[in-house]
């Protein structure tokens, strides 16, 4: 019987124990700041391909071949706009490539916002959310064809 005593004690001692910390009382303060980014991120999705015409003299993402450049712009609220900056001259060209070339970049949205076709001289604001741009590239030469080579050139996306 003396068994049962000690375990009955040692069960109501642990209750007192227990009871004990339970009786304690701390404070815990808490604090909050609450500032959410204002941010915009952009991700390229898909590099563009320029492709000639026919004639050699246009280099372009909407000529058969070509594929449109895309980029995802995700914003926190809606006080940013997509500007696109044309390139002034190709990055990489066979000699003479760069020779009187002119650039057309243009730009469209889907998503959060919807953008028409835009050349790259207008800002769009855009809305809260995800926002896909698709961006065309064209680049002109003045006369006569483009020189046969490899072509690479860098239109900058920007969200400001």
């Amino acid at each position: 019987m003396r068994v049962i005593r000690k375990s009955a004690v040692c069960i109501t001692l642990g209750l007192l124990v227990a009871t004990a910390i339970v009786s304690n009382a701390a404070n815990v303060p808490f604090s909050a700041l609450i500032n959410t980014p204002k941010g915009c991120t952009l991700v390229v999705l898909q590099d563009g391909i320029l492709a000639a015409d026919a004639s050699g003299q246009i280099l372009s993402s909407k000529n058969v071949g070509g594929t449109s450049g895309s980029v995802l712009a995700s914003t926190t609220n809606a006080s940013f706009s997509a500007a696109v900056e044309a390139p002034t001259a190709f990055a990489t060209s066979p000699a003479g490539g760069n020779d009187s070339v002119s650039f057309n970049v243009t730009y469209s949205g889907t998503g959060d916002t919807t953008i028409p076709e835009t050349v790259s001289t207008v800002q769009t604001r855009l809305k809260r959310g995800d926002t896909y741009l698709t961006v065309d590239m064209a680049a002109s030469q003045a006369s006569g064809s483009s020189p046969n080579g490899n072509y690479s050139a860098v239109v900058t996306e920007r969200c400001e």
